[in-house]
């Protein structure tokens, strides 16, 4: 293709990756108004954790319906339509006085927001030669790390000085501004060469269904990428800074600078773990030794009160960096799926993964209006994160039991870990 590498190309991969940078940017918000949204609209912690999940659960449920209709209208349309949902969910929820409409927000800004890193991927596969394809990947991760970095401390700063509903406002405008640039600068590369004359053969669950019978351990590779995602949505996201407020007695602007860290040590774990990978002739060890230095960081960052500011700023670095073992889960599936079908797993695996994040989430929510109700302290909360090391915990014992024998018709020969890096 005459145009790949282009500064066209460059242009396209930086607007779209743009979107995915907001994507990241907007999941944080509720966080740094938990405590203006829960005066608002009367919610409990139950409630609050629900708001805050309902992204994620339409997220993760749009990723393969949105890969579908990426594939069958192009990335320029979807992306642009998607947008505009976004917007209209950011409107939606600035203006609501309901409590179960800004519910319904949060589900269509979840869903305007599912083909942010597929369709940056689909792009940089359509404009780029194929060896630019790992490192852009990688790139796009970072992008999407540093959305949460700008979409919790300067945003906190914003919403303090203007008012979280005009914020919203301001960020609806900004959508449809992204969403006219997807339609009108973005176009579909040129198809050259004649079409192949051979069907593909369509690929069924059952054939899916045969292959997971085959092999039990992808049901495992879901269930740990379920766990590793857990603390991103529940810390990083959602309940990290309504804790440390509680917890260190400060304000939500600096509980956003602290948790900040958390993101910048998950854009650094993105490339960093997956560089070191190589030197790992099994990647199951690499998983459990992440797993065991996050468990050993969370035990310690849920004591905070007790903690130096630079410490719990330190394990929040750590955290975020054994996030990024995520890549790895994904290069364990590529060896273990026929090439044919490892895109139909790569959704799955992307799908559990965000489920995660939303279970995490509510489970919190859940945890602190079920057990104390309306007197939340800094121990209930602590309490609440307390089934996170359990599930680390169970995910490191699941990790044991995996086997890392190759498929015979496996895509194994590739050390292309970028894919992996889809965190919503």
């Amino acid at each position: 293709m005459k145009q790949k590498n282009s500064l066209y190309a460059l242009f396209v991969f930086f607007l779209a990756a743009s979107y995915y940078f907001y994507d990241y940017f907007i999941q944080v918000t509720p966080s740094i108004i938990s405590e203006e949204l829960s005066h608002f609209f009367q919610i409990s912690p139950a409630g609050f954790g629900l708001l805050g999940s309902t992204f994620f659960f339409s997220y993760a449920l749009m990723q393969i319906p949105a890969g579908l209709l990426l594939d069958r209208f192009g990335t320029h349309i979807i992306l642009s339509l998607f947008a505009c949902i976004t917007a209209c969910g950011l409107l939606l929820f600035a203006t609501t006085h309901s409590f179960a409409l800004a519910l319904l927000s949060r589900v269509l800004i979840g869903v305007g927001s599912s083909v942010a890193f597929i369709a940056s991927l689909s792009l940089i596969a359509a404009w780029f030669d194929a060896r630019y394809f790992s490192s852009l990947a990688g790139a796009l991760q970072c992008i999407g790390s540093l959305g949460s970095i700008v979409g919790l401390f300067p945003l906190s700063l914003a919403i303090d000085h203007f008012g979280w509903r005009p914020v919203l406002f301001y960020m609806a405008a900004f959508t449809f501004i992204l969403a006219a640039c997807f339609i009108l600068f973005i176009k579909e590369p040129k198809k050259t060469g004649k079409k192949d004359s051979k069907k593909k053969t369509p690929i069924k669950l059952s054939n899916y269904l045969k292959t997971i019978l085959k092999t039990p351990s992808i049901l495992g590779i879901f269930m740990t990428s379920c766990i590793i995602w857990m603390p991103a949505g529940a810390i990083g996201v959602l309940w990290g800074i309504p804790y440390l407020e509680k917890a260190l007695d400060i304000s939500s602007t600096q509980a956003s600078f602290i948790i900040s860290f958390f993101w910048i040590g998950n854009a650094f774990g993105s490339i960093f773990i997956g560089i070191i990978s190589e030197f790992f002739k099994s990647k199951k060890r690499l998983i459990i030794v992440c797993f065991g230095v996050e468990l050993i960081a969370l035990l310690l960052w849920i004591q905070a009160p007790l903690l130096a500011t630079l410490v719990i700023e330190t394990l929040l670095f750590i955290i975020g960096v054994s996030s990024g073992m995520i890549a790895l889960n994904f290069s364990q599936l590529k060896r273990l799926v026929p090439s044919s079908e490892f895109g139909g797993f790569c959704a799955m695996n992307n799908t559990t993964t965000l489920l995660g994040g939303a279970l995490a989430q509510f489970i919190i929510g859940w945890f602190l209006s079920h057990y104390y109700q309306q007197h939340v302290t800094t121990l209930a909360y602590q309490h609440a994160f307390g089934f996170l090391p359990i599930a680390i915990g169970l995910a490191m014992i699941i990790t044991l039991f995996l086997k890392e024998k190759a498929h015979p018709k496996g895509l194994y020969q590739s050390n292309d870990l970028s894919l992996a890096n889809s965190q919503t």
